[in-house]
């Protein structure tokens, strides 16, 4: 029973990104930018491939969750225009063949991107370093230099309240679903970055993530 809950969550998860991206699409096109309507078309395209290829699969290689985050990415470059710079670290190599749960890192890197890094004007930055933690959990450190929680809830509140934020609630739901299912628990912590007279200076997510 839990596993199908589990496999309705990924499911709703996945629509919700892909509306995203042809949204970007659509956009393009309305703007007559037919060449970045075309190479954001095929990257996405090659983004669908690798999710169909694992949606099924309750787990993935850590080697090919970075290969799916990279993917993600480059969608996002594309869409910020190549203004977004990002960098995902592999802390140890030994690490690439190792078996995590399947899309935990990327809704937190979507969330970062989406209300973190989108209304910020100019050198937005976002970085995932992976690295081990105790014999059987990674921890990945994803952060970004974005506007900060606090004005992000603002402006969303400021948007359409039924809009409310799907994804992360489905990201929380199924975190609480795999924590039932795992003796080993995923974390999650937020951290707000500030600077020294409170001002925002980004967001930063640690998560841990049991080894399958």
């Amino acid at each position: 029973y839990r596993d199908s809950e589990l496999k309705a969550l990924k499911a709703q998860m996945n629509p919700h990104f892909i509306l995203n991206v042809l949204n970007s699409i659509q956009e393009f096109i309305v703007l007559n930018q037919k060449d970045m309507a075309s190479d954001y078309l095929a990257t996405f395209a090659e983004l669908i491939r690798s999710y169909l290829h694992y949606s099924s699969e309750g787990q993935i290689s850590i080697a090919d969750e970075i290969e799916t985050l990279n993917k993600y990415m480059e969608l996002e470059s594309l869409r910020f225009e190549e203004k977004l710079s990002y960098k995902i670290t592999l802390e140890d190599d030994s690490l690439q063949d190792k078996f995590i749960p399947t899309m935990v890192i990327q809704p937190f890197v979507e969330n970062a991107v989406k209300h973190g890094l989108f209304h910020k004007p100019n050198d937005q930055r976002l970085s995932v370093s992976i690295a081990m933690h105790t014999n059987t959990s990674i921890k990945v450190e994803i952060e970004d230099n974005g506007i900060g929680r606090e004005r992000a809830k603002e402006l969303k509140g400021q948007k359409q309240q039924l809009h409310k934020s799907f994804a992360m609630d489905a990201t929380q739901n199924r975190l609480d679903l795999l924590n039932e299912k795992f003796e080993n628990k995923i974390g999650l912590e937020y951290i707000d970055l500030k600077a020294d007279n409170g001002d925002a200076l980004g967001t930063k997510v640690i998560l841990t993530i049991p080894i399958l």
